[in-house]
């Protein structure tokens, strides 16, 4: 349940702790809270947190990142997975997985989570056969891999036609990447780590566009992935941070960022946001609409580069700047981060969203989609905002204030006529555009009615937010019905269908007579169903579709009780 606090209340939460002992329902997995407490470092995970919101070069950062490699590996750990048997599983990297890509979410519905004994024992269960699954690793993929070329150079030419929008454009001419994989066969040519994870992340980009998403590109989506983020790691060791690379490497952390979703590691993804705002705000991303000379933290060479910039180069720049603070909303709602950027330390305008000027018929659905997905995170914030520092009210005040947030989310959605907007989508590119937009409306829906006082102390979950996450499933059942996994993505999944995923968990295993119970679980089943064909040649995300496939059996295994009930 959403709590008055960055989504959580140690105090409350141990008053459950004590509760659910008392009952013993879960008393196994309590047990063994304070051994889950050591192995996961926490406190260390969240010191290291706040150090990327000091002010410290981007060099320092990535030093600081990069530089310990003989520590003990730490993982942010949800307090809900106090509750959880995480420490059976030995491999870190299934644990860490785990943390992030399912139980940070359950964070929205916790006290439902700890009260239904079916969930509990369910994600125990997975968790025990986690346990045995091999790592994903690099040092494990046959030598040398390679993309075959003609499936390259296709994939090149989807990401740039559909990413014409001046707003997306990166320093890198299509030409280049396309003479890449002749260049990596030439013994007389060594390309730089910043082209290879360019080069990737363009690949894993042009993927998710494809349009004929022909068989077995799942597992040039890992390959590519794996290069990607194998490419960045020897980065970060050989390549210090310069300013003569600051262009290119504030789109490679740009690209890395999603990459790193699309690859189920969320913690490379914050470290890739933390980075991206770093070299950002020494490029004067964060400052371009101040005075001259106003930004005193700026070197001399980038306030003289910045007096040089063009009306497009200033627009390009906001539009960048914009996307980082919505990536940076994104990730204090789904996962519980602080903000990296802070009131007071900007100063950008709305870019004009021709970016060049030119008004293009084809870009106006890219222009609404930056619209209301920074109307979105605006409203993200403010009631962020307002549960970090609220001060003490009355349940009805406090209520009303989360009513507005409502209806403010309502209007973005009924003004914009989303959902028709989606319906005449003619291209996947627009497709994306309108499905991120009402996921990201509808998740936030969510955790607003989630919110609630009124809802925090019943035994069974709002119905608006059973309703919204119905809604959400069946609307991504009847756009990706059958298609490829890799053709939508897994980030789609670990972003916005966890949480609906979970509360009709939730509604089916804690109440025998729910009153969608059969429609419920045929989303459920669906849902995991694609995530496991998803993760056939996905070992990095077989540790999350065990746990959707256990759950769905327990909401199975409701149905059938059910059934018997009646008879």
């Amino acid at each position: 349940m959403l709590k008055p606090s960055v989504y959580t209340d140690l105090a409350n939460h141990d008053q459950k702790i004590e509760y659910i002992c008392a009952s013993n329902p879960f008393g196994d997995a309590i047990r063994r809270l304070e051994r889950l407490e050591a192995v996961c470092a926490i406190e260390k995970v969240a010191n290291r947190d706040k150090q990327l919101l000091d002010s410290k070069s981007a060099a320092s950062v990535v030093l600081e990142i990069s530089g310990n490699t003989s520590a003990k590996p730490s993982i942010d750990v949800s307090p809900i997975v106090r509750g959880n048997d995480l420490n059976c599983i030995e491999s870190i990297q299934n644990r860490c997985k785990l943390s992030f890509n399912v139980f940070s979410h359950l964070e929205m519905i916790e006290s439902r989570y700890f009260q239904n004994e079916g969930c509990v024992k369910a994600v125990l269960a997975a968790l025990e056969q986690i346990e045995y699954l091999p790592e994903a690793a690099f040092n494990n993929l046959p030598v040398a891999p390679t993309i075959p070329k003609e499936q390259a150079n296709r994939l090149i030419r989807n990401y740039y036609e559909s990413c014409r929008f001046k707003g997306f454009t990166i320093p890198v001419e299509e030409s280049f990447l396309i003479s890449i994989p002749d260049l990596k066969n030439n013994p007389h040519v060594q390309l730089d780590y910043t082209s290879q994870i360019i080069y990737h992340a363009v690949l894993v980009q042009g993927i998710l566009l494809d349009p004929e998403c022909q068989p077995g590109i799942e597992i040039s989506t890992e390959l590519a992935e794996l290069l990607c983020v194998a490419g960045w790691k020897r980065f970060k060791i050989t390549q210090p941070i310069s300013s003569r690379r600051f262009l290119w490497q504030t789109h490679l952390t740009n690209f890395q960022i999603s990459v790193a979703l699309e690859g189920c590691d969320c913690d490379l993804s914050w470290e890739m946001l933390g980075l991206a705002c770093r070299i950002a705000r020494t490029l004067g991303y964060f400052s371009v609409d101040t005075d001259q000379g106003e930004d005193r933290s700026l070197s001399p060479s980038v306030q003289n580069t910045i007096a040089d910039d063009t009306e497009t180069d200033k627009n390009q720049k906001r539009f960048v700047f914009w996307h980082l603070f919505r990536t940076d909303c994104f990730f204090r709602l789904a996962f519980r981060k602080p903000n990296l950027i802070t009131k007071g330390c900007w100063k950008v305008n709305f870019p004009d969203l021709t970016i060049n000027g030119i008004d293009d018929e084809s870009f106006h659905l890219i222009q609404i989609h930056f619209l209301v997905s920074m109307r979105i995170a605006l409203l993200s914030m403010k009631f962020l905002d307002w549960i970090d520092f609220q001060s003490t009210l009355d349940p009805a005040s406090h209520d009303a204030v989360v009513e507005g947030y409502i209806e403010e989310l309502h209007s973005i959605l009924s003004n914009w006529h989303l959902e028709e907007l989606l319906g005449r989508s003619r291209t996947r590119f627009d497709t994306y555009f309108c499905t991120d937009m009402l996921f990201s409306s509808y998740k936030l829906l969510i955790a607003l009615n989630q919110s609630k006082k009124c809802n925090q102390d019943k035994h069974t979950l709002p119905p608006e937010t059973v309703k919204i996450s119905r809604k959400l499933l069946r609307l991504s059942q009847s756009l990706l019905g059958t298609s490829l996994p890799a053709f939508w993505g897994i980030s789609l999944v670990l972003v916005h269908h966890f949480v609906p995923f979970f509360i009709l968990c939730l509604a089916i295993t804690g109440d025998i007579n729910h009153d969608e119970i059969e429609d419920d679980l045929i989303l459920v089943t669906w849902l995991s169903k694609y995530v496991e064909n998803a993760s056939k040649e996905r070992i990095d995300f077989k540790s999350v579709s065990f746990v959707m496939s256990i759950m769905t059996v327990a909401c199975q295994k409701q149905e059938v009780k059910r059934f018997t009930t009646l008879v």
